[in-house]
């Protein structure tokens, strides 16, 4: 079922079951949320909550005691306002002024429960993600199967270095000689496959805990291709290595040469020449060489390179042709790693979760993990007990939530609830989901649309405060005419709500920049 966005307003807006909040930078977030929270501590639509009732989540420290800061200031401004502060009423803006009208004769009461809250916000429930698993796994040992006591790890490579060593002691230690002759291709050390390994660990560790996978019937024959594969590629570089080094002096003439007149600058770059042969002298000798060299100097590379008018050098005592058919075999290489590498990092996150759970350590990737797990276990009483504990979830910037953090979450408030029964629970979510493309903060679309497709109602904020009008008009004529900018995502416009609405920033010639540039290849000589 699609859901249409609606405009929220946070006098009326009804905290009950799952509800997302869309909206853009600038477009009071924050300020929506500390809305949100003055009516909960009221009970404005539902019975009154404590601040240890309402939990807050973000995703750093910072945003967290901003958070804090900005909530206690709300609070507290409200409560002089419901007071009847002269100096606080003047100060109030029109949501804080409404709310006052509505609650009719409870002023005092209601002013002393604002009072309450905003003195007491250093004890309320507003978390990072992590900080609030860390918490919940503690405060309920029990029902997490978790261990009162546990020691964070300082350094949690060191111990995924000490793992892997005892992967290479169990599985390459056993390798065959022939086998052994493709390991330098494979890993050359136990901290090179660590780093070859590192994306695929960070990967896992946005999973709930990973069973120990046991060796795939694949790993000895990856290593038996790959090390004939190897074979053939050192066979061929050899030969390769010989010639040149045989009739070095007559390729370098020709080719210094081909510099001059025959090759393009822009890929044999003539002043690039010494270099280039000291490179290839190297590599003769059995250096290792980049993926440039010897490959610059096959025939195809060559012709590759060849000027229009050009002449390629004569491949008399066929150096040319022996690093051809180098690259060939070389480009051939057998795809036998990928299976390898998903088991060594499974057994590696496994056995090093294993090892942190005997000693009752953690880390800060286990903490969502662990919870996650805890959440999963059959018959876990945990939700139920986590949802009591905090009958309203804020979770703000929530697009960057990744899935065991969402699923944590829904675990929590969304399975097995009847919203249209008595729970009086409820999830917000609040964030601008355009942001949910920057895979590189762990942000995961997928994720939020799976919550997105969840929510009994999505809002949007639509007044931006913070830019130009200008600038808001020429951002949403850019969105509004492209085509799924944002993929299933839709662009919601926003209007400028400014007091100074147009900035006016001039040239030295006394004319006004336009808000918005947009260059187009035309406009740019590349050339350049």
């Amino acid at each position: 079922m699609i859901i249409e966005p609606t405009m929220l307003d946070a006098l009326t807006f009804k905290p009950h079951g799952v509800q997302i909040i869309e909206a853009s930078a600038g477009t009071g977030k924050t300020w929506t949320l500390a809305a949100l929270y003055v009516r909960l501590v009221l009970g404005d639509g539902r019975a009154p909550l404590e601040p240890r009732q309402i939990l807050v989540m973000t995703f750093t420290d910072a945003a967290m005691e901003e958070l804090r800061e900005r909530i206690r200031e709300r609070l507290a401004l409200a409560a002089r306002v419901f007071h009847g502060d002269a100096s606080a009423v003047e100060k109030a803006d029109r949501f804080l002024l409404n709310l006052r009208d509505n609650r009719g004769a409870n002023l005092v009461a209601d002013a002393m429960r604002l009072d309450s809250a905003a003195r007491s916000m250093d004890e309320a429930a507003i978390f990072t993600i992590h900080g609030w698993s860390h918490r919940m796994l503690r405060e309920h040992a029990f029902e997490s199967a978790s261990l009162f006591e546990q020691r964070k790890i300082d350094d949690p490579q060191a111990l995924q270095l000490q793992v892997l060593h005892d992967y290479w002691r169990l599985h390459i230690y056993t390798l065959s000689a022939a086998q052994s002759l493709a390991l330098p291709d494979f890993a050359t050390s136990p901290a090179d496959l660590l780093r070859k390994l590192k994306k695929r660990i960070a990967e896992r560790s946005h999973k709930s805990l990973i069973a120990q996978a046991p060796l795939p019937d694949t790993f000895a024959q990856a290593f038996d291709a790959r090390s004939q594969w190897c074979a053939q590629v050192q066979a061929s570089e050899e030969r390769a290595r010989q010639l040149w080094r045989e009739h070095r002096v007559d390729v370098e003439a020709q080719l210094r040469e081909a510099y001059q007149k025959d090759l393009k600058a822009n890929i044999y770059v003539p002043a690039s020449y010494e270099s280039h042969m000291r490179s290839m002298e190297l590599w003769a000798q059995g250096s290792a060489s980049d993926k440039n060299f010897p490959v610059k100097f096959s025939t195809t590379k060559l012709k590759q390179g060849k000027k229009k008018d050009g002449t390629l050098p004569e491949d008399h005592f066929g150096v040319y042709k022996a690093i051809d058919e180098l690259a060939a075999i070389k480009s051939q290489a057998p795809d036998t790693w990928n299976g390898v590498y998903d088991h060594a990092a499974d057994w590696i996150c496994a056995e090093v979760t294993r090892r942190k759970l005997q000693r009752g350590e953690f880390d800060f990737h286990d903490l969502l993990q662990r919870l996650h797990y805890a959440l999963n276990l059959p018959d876990s009483g945990l939700p139920a007990v986590i949802r009591a504990q905090y009958p309203v979830a804020l979770v703000d910037e929530f697009q960057d939530t990744d899935a065991l953090q969402y699923g944590a979450l829904e675990q929590i408030y969304l399975t097995g609830r009847d919203w249209r029964e008595d729970d009086d629970s409820a999830l917000v979510m609040i964030g601008d989901p355009k942001q949910a493309i920057y895979r590189f903060r762990g942000a995961d679309l997928g994720i939020y649309m799976q919550a997105r497709d969840a929510a009994d109602q999505i809002h949007t904020l639509s007044g931006n405060f913070r830019s130009s009008k200008p600038l808001v008009d020429a951002v949403n004529h850019i969105f509004l005419n492209a085509d799924k900018p944002f993929g299933d995502i839709p662009y919601q416009p926003v209007t400028a709500q400014k007091a100074d609405s147009v900035v006016s920033v001039l040239r030295p010639d006394g004319t006004q920049w336009p808000a918005l540039t947009v260059w187009t290849p035309q406009d740019i000589n590349l050339t350049k």
